[in-house]
């Protein structure tokens, strides 16, 4: 069956003055549709716009860590503990020399690995060698130390902001994750309302329109 042959089926069961009541009944439905829409949009605009804030919020404070990780070699325990150790190699170096000389003027004749292996075992040699591990070692927990300091201060600063609604959980991104998506069911459902009315105005203005000129 053509489209006007339904028309004219349509305008068979129903008088001029029933389709204008259905057109103002639909238009009715139709401006609560729209306004439903509109309401819908804002809705979902309004929660992405949190989500992003939240989002922002999140990425500082991993940047703030980073930042405080970064900063472990600035402190100036940690600067002064290194500069001991450069100061220390140095005398190693200064005495590994003293001892290389001293055997070559007192071995002429001493290979290259029985310089070395004299050199090793001298006492202020060995002395300074073992003071360097240590050294190593004790700088190196040191920053680790140090590192678990500034991260147990922060996650306690961290706490504080949490509990002063300061900064989103986890739970609070999801919730509102949750909440963009029911939002968007919505609006999907708006459009879906507000297209069926339109096109239920626009068959009924036509089926006014050609009864009109019968």
């Amino acid at each position: 069956m053509s489209p006007t042959s339904n028309a004219d089926a349509l305008i068979q069961a129903m008088t001029i003055t029933e389709l204008k009541e259905e057109i103002v009944s639909f238009t009715t439905q139709y401006k609560q549709a729209l306004e439903k829409q509109t309401r819908a949009v804002l809705e979902c605009e309004r929660f992405e716009r949190e989500l992003e804030k939240l989002q922002n919020e999140v990425s500082a404070s991993e940047e703030e860590v980073t930042n405080t990780n970064e900063n472990d070699d600035e402190n100036l325990e940690i600067i002064d503990l290194e500069a001991k150790f450069e100061k220390l190699k140095l005398e190693l170096a200064f005495a590994e020399s003293e001892v290389e000389l001293d055997v070559r003027r007192t071995h002429g004749r001493a290979t290259e690995s029985h310089i070395k292996s004299l050199v090793g075992i001298d006492e202020n040699v060995v002395r300074l060698r073992n003071r360097i591990v240590d050294g190593k070692a004790y700088i190196k927990t040191k920053k680790a130390e140090l590192q678990r300091e500034r991260k147990e201060k922060w996650e306690q600063e961290r706490q504080k902001r949490i509990r002063a609604k300061r900064e989103p959980t986890s739970n609070e991104l999801t919730a509102l994750q949750e909440k963009i998506v029911s939002a968007n069911r919505e609006q999907l459902l708006a459009d879906d309302e507000v297209e069926v009315l339109r096109k239920k105005l626009e068959t009924l203005k036509l089926l006014v329109a050609l009864a009109t000129v019968e």
